[in-house]
């Protein structure tokens, strides 16, 4: 009995691809925010993580169909975290990048700080002058850990979410 031939393999985009890909979306986005003056909390900032958690999902995805289905999920987790590690890396050196040539970036920083502090009746003029003072000497490490931790996290989750829905028929 003769067996079908197995269906060709596409030519695998690379995680670098896909995160340069993703990141550079994200840095357009950031920039138009930014000359709208919408800055980034609230709203846009939200909207940054669901496109950066829907590219991971869409890596994994796209992965496993280049692989016609010939993967298992922590294939498509690892594929997805590595892509998640490429954006994490850009949006620090983009975050780095803007604080540079942005002296205003810190200010507003230190201003949104002190207003969401401020909101807190249990909190006093005392701790917010203390907390600004301390997030003032270590903005550049808060900044680099926050990116960090942010968007590891979420690309953690997104990569898991993304080898969830991609489809498997592993034939090892």
């Amino acid at each position: 009995m003769e067996q079908s031939p197995e269906p060709m393999q596409q030519p695998l985009t690379s995680n670098v691809t896909k995160g340069i890909t993703i990141s550079l979306f994200i840095i357009f986005l950031s920039v138009f925010f930014y000359f709208l003056g919408a800055g980034m909390q609230g709203w846009p900032q939200y909207l940054i993580y669901a496109v950066y958690a829907a590219g991971i999902m869409w890596s994994c995805v796209t992965y496993g169909k280049q692989l016609n289905g010939n993967l298992t999920f922590g294939n498509a987790f690892a594929h997805g975290f590595k892509v998640a590690a490429v954006v994490t890396v850009l949006m620090i050196g983009f975050t780095l990048a803007i604080s540079a040539f942005s002296p205003e970036m810190k200010e507003k920083t230190l201003e949104a700080v002190r207003s969401e502090m401020a909101k807190n009746p249990g909190v006093t003029p005392d701790m917010i002058e203390k907390t600004t003072a301390i997030y003032t000497r270590w903005f550049t490490p808060i900044l680099i850990g926050s990116a960090l931790l942010g968007y590891l996290f979420l690309g953690l989750l997104a990569s898991l979410a993304g080898a969830a829905v991609t489809k498997k028929k592993p034939r090892y």
